[in-house]
């Protein structure tokens, strides 16, 4: 079982085994107080990843249109997962989202495929942000509910 903390234009990453652990805490607390718990975790990890990706988008800059039109949504229970998108707004004025998976994948010019500046950038920043986001989560939701005794 995971929990999606990323799920934008180009990279969907899931941390595995959160759902065990809000299963032995919904044993112990009110569901209500788990998902409140919950919730706060992904809103401030997924903060944390997106900041990450903002972090390691700059190779991209030159208008600093795709760095500002990068969004975290707030975390929302979607088919009984709970999920925190982050990606690119596409009411922006410059709308990236189109462009970015151009950057992250590269493309084909004339049969030649180009890999511009920052390929795959997004996918290093997610994949290096991981780990700290999965730890992230444990400590928000140890805190909230003042402490684990599962």
């Amino acid at each position: 079982m995971s929990k999606d903390i990323y799920s934008g234009q180009c990279v969907s990453v899931s941390i595995q085994g959160i759902d065990e652990v809000i299963k032995a805490l919904e044993s112990q607390y009110s569901q209500k107080k788990v998902t409140r718990a919950e919730r706060k975790a992904m809103e401030v990890s997924g903060r944390y990843v997106k900041d990450h990706i903002k972090h390691n988008i700059v190779g991209y800059k030159r208008t600093g249109a795709t760095v500002r039109e990068l969004i975290a949504e707030k975390p929302r229970r979607r088919a009984g997962q709970m999920t925190a998108k982050i990606g690119w707004d596409g009411k922006g004025t410059y709308q990236r989202w189109r462009l970015v998976h151009l950057n992250e994948w590269g493309y084909m010019r004339n049969g030649k495929h180009i890999n511009p500046r920052g390929v795959g950038a997004i996918r290093k920043a997610v994949e290096g942000s991981l780990k700290e986001a999965a730890e992230m989560q444990f400590r928000i939701l140890k805190e909230t509910l003042g402490g684990l005794h599962a």
